[in-house]
């Protein structure tokens, strides 16, 4: 009886462990997939503004994964009229 307490304890953990790290696998794609779907948005109004970005410049929003500087980018890439003042510091 001891042994089959210890397998179920045991079982049980396994389960919720998995669970928590399935949650956090979830959570963490959320994330990442916000950040890329703000930086898609951020190189396409700036296309579709007719701004040409250079491979540093695309580079930079691509590899950003900071959600509040893309929204700035995002805000800023639809109001502002040069590349300079997009991703001004």
């Amino acid at each position: 009886m001891r042994y089959q307490q210890m397998k179920e304890d045991y079982e049980r953990a396994f389960r919720d462990a998995e669970e928590k790290g399935l949650k956090r696998g979830i959570k963490r794609g959320q994330k990442l997939g916000a950040v890329r779907g703000k930086a898609t948005a951020v190189l396409q109004v700036l296309t579709a503004r007719g701004f040409s970005l250079s491979p540093a410049q695309r580079s930079k929003v691509t590899r950003c994964s900071d959600p509040k500087v893309l929204t700035e980018w995002l805000t800023r890439a639809a109001t502002l009229d040069s590349l300079d003042a997009v991703f001004a510091e």
